[in-house]
């Protein structure tokens, strides 16, 4: 089915289903969408980017427009993430240099997790290609419109803070991390805090917040022998919305 009809019946679901004004809800904890930002500046490179939603409040739906440069990106396909589970969704990516998604559902959940995960091919080396989320909207199971922020990605060569730590370490491992401010809690999750293997594969983490400055990264299963990277975005955000004042890089070596 052509996408933008699709979209069409989707709100169409959603004023049929639902027949009430869209106030904005106001809520403790504003919902937010995200875009991953990968440090990567290798031509050829394949990636995966991720759209993530945290919702402060049960969603019911809603839509939103993922920009990049085509010239510098090139779409191979994409995957419904968990948060689409049960819910009707469409995307469309089409040679415009944009990714539209749009999902609904009679009743509402709280999302917490992927929506999306685009499969892309880096064309360009050595530069800052940008993730620009637009037209994003969020919908509870009423029809009301949530209040919802947007984090744009990007992807680009890393220019941060690069440590490594001097001694070898056991497979359980935690890592405590210490920020300067107080960070938005909702924002360090396995999109903005990650651990890979010296081949760029992720690790499962379990990311705990101890409180208002300092959260603990642990492996799930312990880790193998070998080099790790803990890597920190800057898209992990400061109570007052701004983001870490440089990404950092944490490698150190397992016994």
């Amino acid at each position: 089915m052509n996408f933008v009809k699709y979209r069409k019946l989707l709100l169409l679901f959603f004023a049929f289903v639902f027949l009430l004004p869209n106030p904005i809800v106001k809520a403790e904890g504003k919902s937010f969408v995200g875009a991953t930002t990968i440090y990567e500046g290798q031509k050829g490179k394949t990636l995966k980017i991720s759209l993530y939603i945290h919702g402060s409040e049960k969603i019911a739906g809603g839509s939103l427009d993922l920009l990049y440069d085509k010239t510098a990106l090139t779409v191979q396909k994409t995957e419904a993430g968990d948060q689409l589970t049960g819910y009707l969704s469409s995307v469309h990516t089409g040679q415009d240099g944009k990714v539209s998604l749009v999902w609904a559902k009679a009743v509402g959940e709280t999302q917490e997790g992927t929506l999306l995960t685009i499969t892309a091919r880096l064309l360009k080396a050595d530069e800052t290609t940008n993730l620009d989320l637009q037209n994003v909207k969020i919908y509870s199971k009423n029809g009301s419109a949530i209040a919802v922020d947007s984090f744009d990605g990007s992807v680009k060569p890393f220019k941060g803070d690069v440590r490594k730590h001097k001694s070898k370490v056991k497979g359980d491992k935690e890592w405590s991390v210490r920020l300067n401010n107080e960070f938005n809690s909702a924002t360090v999750n396995k999109h903005t805090v990650t651990v890979k293997d010296s081949g760029g594969n992720a690790i499962d983490v379990k990311i705990k917040v101890r409180d208002s400055k300092v959260f603990v990264v642990s492996p799930k299963s312990n880790y193998s022998r070998g080099t790790y990277t803990l890597e920190i975005t800057e898209q992990v955000r400061s109570l007052k919305g701004s983001k870490l004042k440089q990404p950092i890089k944490y490698e150190f070596s397992v016994e």
